[in-house]
């Protein structure tokens, strides 16, 4: 058998599904690997385990990351609880603070002798590919595909898949009766930032939004801002 020369790092499963992965911008990934892969994996007279030295131009060659790039992934990384750096003359000395719980085999669980059990990812993305098509069925307007996953992806981790649905037809509901004095149409972005809670009960919105309160409704005078 071969053997691959500078040993190997560890990623579960469930790193598709991470934030850093699935919600942030592609180099933010490519940085934390980065980090992962150069970072000590034994202690030595410089470093422990998981602490090294790293120089933001070094970062950005290896990851084509610009300047900014790599400041905003830092700031995230340290606001998170991922990552502890210090300054030094040169660069940065960096420690990743969970390395040991993510790079030993031993704390990966198996599922009957053959996979780690992952299926978090399969049903986020069936759950966000339920979401578009609900939405595009209540003639609201209409979106290409990819355009709001991001969104979908923050909006569930509040809210359930049926509290979403729930609060598109109660929109829906609202947006197309004729009794109803509201008659702004959101993007589905919009909506799962403003919209969710406003139409998750349609007794309230309802109630909210008939004719009749025309001549006192704060949300007649609704007007979008960009």
């Amino acid at each position: 058998m071969t053997k691959i020369k500078g040993g190997a790092t560890l990623w579960a499963r469930q790193t598709v599904d991470s934030e850093i992965f699935f919600d942030k911008p592609d180099k933010w990934f490519k940085i934390w690997f980065f980090i992962i892969s150069k970072v000590n994996y034994q202690d030595n007279h410089k470093f422990k385990r998981g602490e090294g030295f790293i120089q933001q131009k070094i970062i950005c060659e290896y990851t084509k990351a610009s300047p900014d790039q790599v400041k905003k992934c830092f700031n995230w990384l340290r606001n998170m609880n991922m990552i502890g750096t210090k300054r030094s003359t040169k660069g940065t000395i960096i420690k990743v603070l969970k390395y040991n719980d993510y790079q030993r085999i031993d704390s990966y669980k198996k599922h009957e002798g053959k996979h780690f059990k992952s299926t978090t990812i399969n049903n986020n993305v069936k759950n966000i590919n339920n979401i578009y098509s609900h939405w595009i069925n209540q003639n609201i307007i209409q979106h290409k595909q990819n355009i709001y996953t991001a969104q979908i992806f923050t909006a569930l981790k509040t809210y359930s898949i049926d509290e979403i649905i729930t609060a598109i037809t109660n929109y829906a509901i609202i947006l197309h009766g004729e009794e109803y004095y509201w008659s702004h149409k959101w993007t589905l972005g919009d909506f799962l930032k403003r919209g969710i809670d406003k139409f998750m009960d349609l007794d309230i919105a309802k109630n909210n939004y008939r004719l009749s309160k025309k001549d006192h409704p704060e949300e007649s005078q609704y007007v979008e801002l960009h």
